[in-house]
């Protein structure tokens, strides 16, 4: 069996065990291992398969060993037997890297030019003519990718000199094999050895030349596409392992069921009545451009490829029907907003919320209730395919009660009901089903229109029980001193709950639900919720959002799950640096904030106060991840390091962050969360749980919100307070009149440039100073022709960017009260400019005056007024420009207090400057008291204090001499 000439005491038993087994072995007795000349031939590589497959292999061993001692075996299968299909085609079949776009662009206008004038009776041609035309052109100047081919790429260390390596060590191989004498072995296993030496080089070498080669400006996308490639990890585009049989018709009938569905589930086919609302007017090319200008690809996740729960209708729509997706979602967002339809207790896909909004309010509600002493249950439930089972018309009748326009609701349904799919799974197509339910993943609409069809959810839970929303994530909690309490408020709100979506066509997973009860109780009393007959688990802690929650609130388990995942980012920093080689320090710091930091950062203010050694731990972390980025000895005091990477101690950016968060929601004068801490702030002086543990760091906080009162507040997002069409509006903004900062000439060159280009028109200028961080801020507007000054005398906690917003605002004002007509009005700050451009329903934030100054523009441009805002150089000369700074100045003890509240926006900025300070003191105690030999980096400290590491702009070879 084995080619050897005695029978070893092993190999009985091994027969037996293939006799026992129904086993039969393939091989033929060929060796399979590489031996010296003076050596018998050895088969110790056996292949073993079941009878029925075994008249059907061939086995053969192949003669090149390619750099092993063991010969490969190949086994084939005669083609009476299944085998798996060839590679299919893809569905995106042109290479549009290659594309030659200058053709395309002219073989399309040839087409489109000969296409009549659409009308209604030929829009539908019209639309197809073009596609057809789209397709022919792409046909003839964009390559057609090819299928996927069975080979493995290169790495990125192989180069021609590797190939060598590899030819000569088969060329003496087969010498060897072709003349099997003692020194032709010797000289084979030789070249063997220096081969695997030289490659092993090879890739190390290719290793330090691609880490030394990364620097600040190194795409993200490009440094973990190398370090796969390194790896040699790539991912099979044609995945013949997954068996369809396994899913595909379980996909299928729940996708779309292989029943006739009711006649309302049906669009309707009747022409849409008149309707004399704005959102049902025809898009504006200011709509158009607005969404046009901020797209951006997106991919879907990873889920397992043999579950059927796992594949989901993913829109597949045309580019131009995805478009018009996001054109109805503007409209349909503003509506939603603007009229207060959806819930306080949704957080999921609104503007200005997030999970954090979600978990904050859940941490504040658990620590108001163990401050009382009471019990608070928690019951986390999960809706089973939530966006699959949407019944499409009881969305619509919802639509249509809600008073949506009657258009938008006809377009919405022609999208998504009666749509007809085809599954196409390795190349063959399956016979198309109509799927009448559900809403398709990838679509923009989808969230929006699941949160209006669960709109109705939370008045649906009675019982006084508190619930919190996420798209489909459902949290239900009561707090109590009695237990039964609790327990008799849940189940009955459960109840309601289960009622309310059976109707709506969804319904909760009891296996994926869970509860927590959190008490200061030394034993967790027992509870006992039920859902559809069957009790729902109790677990000591619960993944909520992306945070675990244990019943202590210790935050043990969190903090040791955040470090575990921390513990692979530290690896791959130590993977891109060595002693004498290494990556850009500045790239690692990008990568220790993308990989490392970022899982610190994500919720870990709701934790503390928590258990001090598990959150020790993050401090370690820490630690490593700066000793590898600056090269440093494990004897570096980790204070000195921070200050070198520009990394604070993590318990001040905890509070930073937390800062930074509160200071946003405080904005909305109905948040939840600020209730919460009104109430919690009442019992942290007084109550015995507070005694031996520090305060919240959202206590701390909202502290700081109290002392920088008055804010100002508004009673939802101030963005939907804001017209529509002043959103969508694009105002007349120059971010560059021509004019440099360092021209000699500026003022002169001014006035040429608004004769020229603006002749008769009237000109304002806006500015805003502030001399110390104690004094007031103020804001002017000078209007030359009028010899005009309107001076405002802002809160000393705004900035200076408030300021300029505040000046431009007045003035855009005074244009439209006064119908000053031919108005320019110039400003000093580019940034205030930029930041009106914004389309704001696809900005993260936009200042509240910008939002009203938006408001005026499109007034003016609706009552013919014409007006433009322009940025020139501040300080270059500019007289206008000057006499409104002098103006600005003066505002700062004369002018009117019109604006003494402050913006939320501006306390973000000051929580960088707390962060600052409080830095500043732990580094001067560290370095008096603790660390005396850190004395010299003082003067860096300073510096350092910025956005920028010191190392950011240096070279590896200028490092190597810092």
């Amino acid at each position: 069996m084995w080619g050897s000439l005695q029978c070893e005491y092993p190999s009985a038993h091994l027969i037996d065990f293939f006799d026992n087994n129904n086993l039969c072995l393939l091989n033929d007795g060929s060796p399979t291992r590489r031996t010296p000349p003076s050596q018998n031939p050895s088969c110790v590589d056996l292949s073993l398969t079941s009878p029925n497959l075994a008249s059907q292999c061939n086995w053969k061993v192949l003669s090149c060993s390619y750099g092993s001692d063991h010969l490969p075996i190949l086994i084939s299968l005669s083609h009476t037997v299944p085998v798996s299909p060839m590679p299919f085609p893809p569905l995106l079949k042109f290479r549009i890297s290659k594309a030659k776009w200058a053709e395309f662009q002219q073989c399309v206008t040839s087409q489109t030019d000969q296409f009549p004038v659409t009308t209604v009776e030929n829009f539908l041609q019209t639309y197809n003519d073009f596609i057809s035309a789209l397709l022919t052109s792409a046909n003839q100047f964009i390559p057609i990718k090819k299928s996927p081919k069975d080979f493995i790429p290169s790495p990125p260390w192989w180069d021609y000199e590797c190939t060598e390596i590899i030819r000569k060590r088969d060329e003496m191989e087969e010498v060897f094999m072709e003349f099997p004498s003692l020194e032709n072995y010797l000289n084979f296993q030789s070249t063997n050895a220096k081969s695997k030496r030289e490659l092993s080089l090879k890739k190390r070498n290719g290793w330090f030349r691609f880490c030394e080669s990364l620097s600040p400006r190194t795409p993200f996308s490009l440094v973990w596409k190398k370090i796969k490639n390194f790896r040699g990890s790539f991912s099979d585009s044609n995945p013949v392992s997954n068996d369809p049989s396994v899913w595909l018709y379980d996909f299928l009938d729940r996708l779309a069921p292989p029943f006739v569905p009711p006649e309302n589930c049906f669009p309707s086919s009747s022409p849409s009545p008149p309707s004399y609302d704005r959102m049902d007017d025809p898009f504006t090319c200011d709509e158009l451009c607005s969404v046009l200008d901020n797209l951006h690809d997106s991919s879907p996740g990873i889920d397992d490829p043999k579950d059927p729960s796992s594949y989901r209708p993913i829109a597949l729509s045309s580019v131009l029907a995805k478009i018009m997706e996001h054109l109805i979602k503007n409209r349909l967002e503003w509506i939603l907003e603007n009229r207060n339809i959806l819930p306080k207790s949704q957080f999921g896909f609104r503007k200005g919320m997030g999970t954090m909004d979600s978990l904050s309010v859940f941490s504040s509600e658990i620590r108001l209730a163990l401050s009382r002493g009471h019990h608070l249950v928690g019951v986390f439930l999960d809706v089973t395919s939530a966006y699959d089972n949407v019944l499409l018309p009881l969305l619509r009748q919802k639509m249509l009660q809600l008073s949506l326009p009657a258009r938008m609701i006809n377009i919405i349904c022609n999208l998504f009901m009666q749509r007809y799919i085809s599954v196409r799974v390795q190349g063959t197509m399956h016979p198309p089903r109509i799927v009448w339910k559900g809403l398709p993943q990838g679509s923009v609409l989808s969230p929006i229109l699941y949160n209006l069809y669960t709109s109705e959810l939370d008045s649906s839970c009675s019982s006084d029980c508190n619930i919190l929303q996420y798209a489909d994530d459902i949290a239900l909690y009561y707090a109590s001193e009695s237990i039964d309490d609790c327990s008799v408020r849940l189940n009955s709100a459960i109840q309601n709950l289960y009622i309310w979506l059976d109707d709506h066509g969804l319904s909760l997973s009891g296996l994926k639900s869970s509860a927590v009860v959190f008490s200061r109780k030394r034993l967790i009393p027992d509870v006992n919720i039920i859902l559809e007959n069957e009790t729902i688990q109790v677990k000591n802690n619960v993944k909520f959002l992306g945070v675990y929650f244990d019943s202590r609130m210790t935050g043990t388990v969190h903090l040791n799950y955040i470090k575990e995942k921390c513990e692979l980012g530290v690896n791959v920093l130590r993977s891109l640096s060595g002693v004498w080689w290494g990556a850009h320090p500045y790239t690692q710091k990008l990568l220790y904030n993308a990989i490392v930091r970022s899982h610190f950062d994500y919720g870990s203010f709701l934790l503390e106060p928590c258990n001090k050694s598990a959150l020790a731990e993050w401090d370690k972390i820490q630690a490593k991840c700066l000793r590898i980025i600056c090269g440093a000895m494990k004897s570096s005091p980790i204070k000195a390091l921070q200050v070198e990477c520009l990394d604070p101690p993590l318990f001040l950016r905890r509070q930073y962050l937390c800062d930074r968060f509160l200071y946003k929601a405080v904005q909305n004068s109905c948040h939840p969360l600020l209730t919460s801490l009104c109430q919690l702030s009442n019992f942290i002086p007084s109550s015995t749980y507070w005694t031996h543990k520090e305060a919240p760091c959202l206590f701390k906080s909202y502290e700081k919100f109290i002392a920088a009162s008055p804010l100002f507040q508004f009673p939802g997002n101030p963005l939907f307070a804001v017209p529509f069409d002043a959103l969508v509006f694009r105002p007349n903004v120059i971010t560059y009149f021509g004019i440099n900062k360092e021209d000699p000439g500026a003022n002169a060159r001014f006035k040429n440039l608004l004769n020229e280009q603006f002749p008769g028109w009237r000109t304002m200028f806006t500015d805003a100073s502030k001399l110390s961080a104690d004094d007031p801020v103020g804001s002017a507007v000078w209007v030359p022709v009028m010899k005009l000054t309107l001076s405002f005398k802002c809160s000393p906690r705004i900035s200076i960017f408030s300021g300029e917003t505040i000046a431009i605002y007045e003035a855009v004002s005074l244009v439209e009260s006064h119908n000053l007509n031919k108005t320019i009005i110039f400003t000093d700050s580019r940034s205030c400019l930029e930041d009106i451009l914004k389309f704001p329903l696809r900005s993260r934030d936009v200042h509240p005056i910008n939002l009203k100054t938006r408001e005026v523009l499109y007034k003016c441009h609706c009552a013919g007024i014409e007006v433009a805002l322009a940025w020139i150089p501040g300080h270059s000369g500019i007289s206008g420009n000057e006499q409104a700074d002098i103006c600005a100045k003066w505002s700062i003890r004369n002018g009117t207090e019109t604006y003494a509240n402050c913006f939320a926006q501006d306390l973000r900025s000051l929580a960088k400057i707390d962060l600052n300070k409080r830095w500043n003191d732990v580094w001067n105690f560290t370095r008096h008291v603790k660390d005396r030999d850190t004395g010299h980096l003082a003067e860096r400290k300073s510096a350092v204090l910025s956005n920028h590491v010191y190392f950011s702009t240096l070279t590896l070879a200028e490092l190597s001499t810092y």
